[in-house]
This record gives structure tokens, C-alpha cells and sequence, in this order.
């Protein structure tokens, strides 16, 4: 993720020719070297830390307090300090000299052996140690923002508890779990894989996932994701996933995609630093050798301030917090429950200005609800019911299911049907004595000889022998926290939200007025969804869509950021961009507010940064700065700015 001087690197380490990894899921992605020796060289760095800067310094002491007795023993103690605490800095800027691959290591590397060269090898020394000590401080706070995405790594369990036919339960490796098999999941327990509970019910933490605090209930015929843990009871469950199919493996993958992203900021650090460095360089040969040629003055006071030039001038501030306020944001994102897969789509969701949603499943929660119930004859609705529990208790349709579970709610007296018997893709029709009932939609009506012109759109009619007694219009249940996060989305800058549907006009206006969405389109087929997402396009950048289904894919992925609920389908998860691990909306709003401060924090490390090193370079070039202001340039601006985009992961979004 880092481009050159990585601190995950530690200390830097000699170019490697290996440029590319290829991950398990087959895609190919580019990597600097760093990201190739990370682990390589900054565990053996950081393990003999400590002892190399005790003996650094003390070397360093040495040969100040010898410098004014034996010359030749203070230059020995300082080359030893310099060598001990900087050894892969100096090896790496030396083979950028000869390659010419150009870098921040160079510059240091230059301006420690033009010390030692002037007679100064205590500032050489001194650079030399703030600079390594610069580098493990970055190295500690890249472990540290990392933290939240490898404990997120660590959610899949390696074994599972299978219960065989005959009752007995054996500990087995999850990956030989198949669909179908009966696991049990013991108290204290994380999931293996995504299951279905049969049997038992319990408190379930899903914070691991979904970043919610708050234990939700397990109950038969719930869903379990892989990595929820079980805080209760014991459950009987039949996977539904296998291990690599699992919420939790997806999840991990994912990570992986997004450590190997790239946003534009980044990408303009890194180029930043390939023409920045060379140019230093050669500026600061030109402070050396101009001068005292020109008569200005003498060799060594100009060969000092380009010293001094060299070493505020290197561009550790840029090219390490830059990428580190990125990583730093996808962490916080995940903790909060939004999965981003790269730093491009922080910064695009930073600055999204149009948000389509698709309706089921995303805006609602897929679970129908009587929204009205009503009589048509004149009679009252309450005489009416009986006859619509009858019948559609009789199917296992989720409309009909639907209605005769308000019935039986609303506490309607059973009443026996003499026949009842389905029409497959219309409805029930049943039979009592000498009179025919119809209850189903305006199609089933309509095939029965029924003129269903100016009737009331609903989605279940309940007729008897060729009159409609009453209709019942169904309603996908909006999700309690939608319309909470369009109004959040709005107030964060988000100029216009439109609701993309293939359900039909009814259903879509009640979900769009119960989310105050204002622009709806249903009936949409998935083209005509596509097609319209991009026409709105053309007005609106970036763009952002959210959706959960099969259909979503395509919208999905032509976004600048498509959006997949966490419970969705895996298609419409692999298209798009970010994942809402939990299948909330509300986490949504919290990505957008990580986003905005994760970009406006990275524009301010660049102002500051540079700010200050133009200041120190001024300064330098006229004498009035020393090598301690510009290691303070260098060292302590890195440091500032790796601590400003450390504060992004622990940013906590106001409610």
C-alpha cells in the first residue's frame, strides 16, 4: 500500500524484482516492493530494535564526548552509530543511485555520506537514527490501524462441530462441512460457516460482522452468518454454505482486494515522489557547487546548508501519511460495518453526489405487511376476513401467508371451506356449499370472467360468484433506520437520491413516501434499470448504488461505487464496491463521514507538509535554518501527519 520507505518495510529494504501477486480469487494486482518484503523485513527489523538504538545512541554519545580528544575514535564511534541503527536505508538510497529508481532513502543516504565527507558525522549519526526511529514509529502505526481488518481476518473458525445421523457430534475441519450437514454451535462458540438454526434459540454477538454493539436472538429458521459468536445456548443448525462460501470468507477476501487498491491521491503521492525526488537532488547539487563557484562563499558552508536542503526536502510526511490516512479509513469503515474494497471508493464516497437504491431488500427488509384491508359490497370488513383466512391459509404463497397471519391476529373466527384448491400464479379459488369464492390477484379475477376495470389497485381480491367483496393491498416493510439515513445521506451533501424498482407502482410509491425519497421508477426490468442509472449519470459525479439482488450486478457495477447489502446475493457482493456488512442501512452514513474526513485529512497532510518544507528549504538556502529545524522538516512532520491519520481510525461518528 505504501510507496517507497513503506513503514511496514521498517527500515526500507533493497528492491526486489517479484512485482506482482496474485491473489486466490484470481485477480492481479500490482505491488511495489514493499508490499512484497513487508513481512520479510520488518519483523527481523523491529525485533532487535530496541538494542540497535540503545547502541546507537550510546555509540553516537561516544563520540560527541570523544570528538574535541581522538578524532579518528569519534569518526569510528559515529560511523559505527550510523551504520548499526541504518544500514538497509543506506544500502537501498545507494542502489536507487545506480539504478536511478529515486526515493527518499536516497536523499538520506546522500546527505549522511556528504556529512561524513564535510567533516559533520554527527549530524550524519543523528539524521541516521531520527530518521530509522521515524520509521518504526510509522511501522508501529501501520500495525495499529491494521489491527480492526486482522482481527476481522480472524473471524473464520477452522473446525466445526458435525452432528451424524446417529447423534453423535464430532469436532471436523469446517472446510469438509457440506450444505445440508448439521452442525451444532456451542455456547461461547463462533460460527463456522452460514447456517439455518433448527433447533434452540440464543443471544448471538454479530459485532465482528456488522459492528453492532448490541447481542440480537437466534431463534429456528433464523439465519446465522459465519463469524457471529454464540453467547448463550446451544443450537442445532443445517449449513447453508460451505467454508469458502461463507459470509466470513468473503469478508476476508475482500480485505485482501482492498489492501491491494490504489485511490488517485495516492497515486499522485507516488508520482509526486518519483519527479520530487530527482529535482531535489538536483537543486540541492546546485546550492553546493553555484555559490563558491560564483565566489559567494566557501565550499563548506554551501555543501552544509544543501545538506540541509537535502534532508528537509525528502518527502517521508507525503508518501507514508498519505496512504496510511487511506488504509486508516478503510479500517474505521470497517469497524463501523461498512466494507470498503479499495481507497478509490473512500474518496469517491467522500464526494458521491447521486445515490440510487434498489427497493426490496435494501430500502425494505423483503417481509410483507397488510398496509390496507377493505370491503367493496358495502358490507363491513370484519364479515369478509373469515372467508380470506380460510382459503389462504391453505397456501404456502408469501401473500397468502401474509393475509392469514393478519387474520389471525386480528383474532377472525375459523370458518371451514368445503374445497380449496390453488391456481398457480393467480391465487386460491374455493368452495362452500353452493357459492364459489376467488382470492388472489386481479389476473385470477380477470381469467374468471370478472371485469376488473375500476377496481382498486391491490395485490389480493376476494370475490364470490362473480362479485368483489373486498381487497387487501401488501406492502414490503421499509427498514426501521431507511428513511433516518436519506435524510442523514441529504444533510451530508448528497444532492439527489432516486429509488430504482422492478416491483410495481403501488409498492414502490408507499417505499419511497415511508423513506422520503422523492424520485422513484418502477416496473424496471434489469436493463431498463441500468439504462436509467446511467442517463442519471450523465447529471450527477460521483455515483453510488446500493442494491442486493442478482438483477442489482449490473447497476451495481457501473456505478463509481456499487453498494451491496451484506445478506445479499454473492453476485451482486462480488460487483460491487463496498459491502454493508450487516444488510443496515445506517452504516452507510457513517462510511460517507469517515470518507469526508479521511480525504480532507489527506489534503491537509499535503498543505501542511509542504508548507513547512518550503519554509525550512528557504530558510536553509539563506543560512538562518540548522540541521535540527530540518530534521524536524523531515522526521517530525512525518510524524505529525502518521498521528493525524492514525486519529481517522478512531473516529466515532456523532448520531
Amino acid at each position: 500500500m505504501m510507496s517507497k520507505s513503506n513503514a511496514q518495510c521498517g527500515m526500507g529494504c533493497p528492491c526486489c524484482s517479484q512485482q506482482h501477486h496474485t491473489h486466490e480469487h484470481g485477480q492481479q494486482h500490482e505491488h511495489t516492493h514493499e508490499h512484497n518484503h513487508e513481512h520479510s523485513h520488518s519483523h527481523a527489523s523491529s525485533k532487535w530494535m530496541p538494542l540497535r538504538v540503545l547502541a546507537s545512541v550510546a555509540l553516537c554519545i561516544g563520540g560527541f564526548l570523544t570528538s574535541d580528544i581522538q578524532w579518528v575514535l569519534s569518526l569510528c564511534f559515529y560511523a559505527a552509530s550510523t551504520l548499526i541503527m541504518g544500514w538497509e536505508v543506506l544500502v537501498c538510497g545507494i542502489k536507487g543511485l545506480f539504478t536511478l529508481h529515486f526515493d527518499e532513502e536516497t536523499l538520506m543516504s546522500i546527505a549522511v555520506i556528504a556529512a561524513f565527507a564535510i567533516n559533520e558525522p554527527f549530524e550524519g549519526a543523528l539524521v541516521t537514527i531520527l530518521f530509522c526511529l521515524g520509521l518504526q514509529f510509522e511501522n508501529f502505526a501501520a500495525n495499529r490501524s491494521q489491527k480492526n481488518i486482522q482481527d476481522l481476518m480472524a473471524i473464520c473458525p477452522d473446525e466445526a462441530n458435525l452432528q451424524k445421523p446417529n447423534g453423535e457430534i464430532v469436532t471436523v475441519k469446517a472446510d469438509t462441512i457440506q450444505v445440508g450437514d448439521t452442525i451444532v454451535v456451542r455456547p461461547f462458540e463462533r460460527v463456522p460457516l452460514d447456517c439455518k438454526v433448527l433447533s434452540g434459540s440464543s443471544m448471538m454477538d454479530t459485532s465482528a460482522l456488522t459492528g453492532e454493539s448490541v447481542p440480537v436472538e437466534a431463534m429456528p429458521n433464523d439465519t446465522l452468518l459465519s463469524g457471529y459468536i454464540n453467547q448463550k445456548n446451544a443450537l442445532i443448525c443445517q449449513a447453508t454454505s460451505l467454508a469458502g462460501d461463507s459470509a466470513a470468507a468473503k469478508v476476508v477476501r475482500m480485505v485482501e482486494q482492498a489492501r491491494s487498491q490504489k485511490g488517485t491521491t495516492e497515486a499522485f503521492i507516488t508520482r509526486f515522489a518519483r519527479i520530487y525526488t530527482p529535482l531535489v537532488i538536483v537543486c540541492a547539487l546546485l546550492v553546493a557547487v553555484l555559490p563558491p563557484l560564483l565566489g559567494l562563499g566557501d565550499w563548506n558552508t554551501w555543501i552544509m546548508r544543501a545538506l540541509v536542503f537535502l534532508v528537509s526536502a525528502c518527502p517521508c510526511a507525503l508518501v507514508i501519511s498519505i496512504p496510511m490516512a487511506f488504509f486508516s479509513g478503510i479500517g474505521a469503515c470497517s469497524k463501523h460495518g461498512v466494507l470498503v474494497k479499495g481507497s478509490p471508493y473512500i474518496e469517491k464516497l467522500a464526494n458521491v453526489k447521486l445515490i440510487a437504491f434498489d427497493k426490496t431488500g435494501t430500502l425494505t427488509s423483503g417481509k410483507l405487511t397488510v398496509s390496507s384491508i377493505d370491503s367493496l359490497n358495502g358490507e363491513p370488513i370484519e364479515n369478509h376476513l373469515p372467508y380470506y383466512k380460510a382459503i389462504l391459509s391453505q397456501s404456502t404463497h408469501p401473500s397468502a401467508t401474509t393475509v392469514a397471519a393478519f387474520c389471525k391476529e386480528q383474532g377472525v373466527a375459523d370458518i371451514a371451506m368445503d374445497h380449496v384448491e390453488e391456481v398457480v400464479g393467480c391465487g386460491m379459488k374455493g368452495t362452500k356449499g353452493q357459492d364459489t369464492y376467488l382470492c388472489g390477484s386481479a389476473r385470477l379475477l380477470a381469467q374468471n370472467g370478472i371485469d376488473t376495470q375500476g377496481l382498486p389497485f391491490a395485490n389480493v381480491y376476494l370475490a364470490k360468484n362473480q362479485q368483489v367483496l373486498a381487497y387487501c393491498v401488501l406492502a414490503d416493510t421499509v427498514k426501521p433506520d431507511a428513511q433516518k439515513t436519506i435524510r442523514s445521506l441529504y444533510a451530508l451533501g448528497v444532492e439527489k437520491m432516486v429509488m430504482l424498482t422492478g416491483d410495481n407502482e403501488e409498492s414502490a410509491r408507499l417505499a419511497a413516501q415511508a423513506c422520503s425519497i422523492d424520485d422513484y421508477h418502477a416496473q424496471l426490468l434489469p436493463e431498463h434499470k441500468l439504462a436509467l442509472f446511467q442517463e442519471l449519470s450523465k447529471s450527477y459525479s460521483p455515483t453510488a448504488f446500493i442494491g442486493d439482488g442478482i438483477n442489482d450486478s449490473p447497476v451495481i457495477a457501473s456505478a463509481d461505487v456499487g453498494i451491496s447489502m451484506g445478506l445479499g446475493s454473492a453476485a451482486a457482493i462480488e460487483a460491487s464496491d463496498a459491502v454493508l456488512v450487516s444488510g443496515s442501512l445506517a452504516p452507510l452514513t457513517d462510511a460517507v463521514k469517515i470518507s469526508k474526513r479521511t480525504v480532507g485529512i489527506a489534503r491537509f497532510n499535503i498543505v501542511f507538509s509542504i508548507f513547512i518544507k518550503i519554509a525550512v528549504l528557504v530558510l536553509g538556502v539563506f543560512g538562518a535554518a540548522s540541521m535540527g529545524l530540518a530534521i524536524f522538516a523531515d522526521v517530525g512532520v512525518t510524524i505529525i501527519c502518521v498521528i493525524i491519520a492514525m486519529s481517522i481510525f478512531g473516529y466515532r461518528t456523532r448520531q
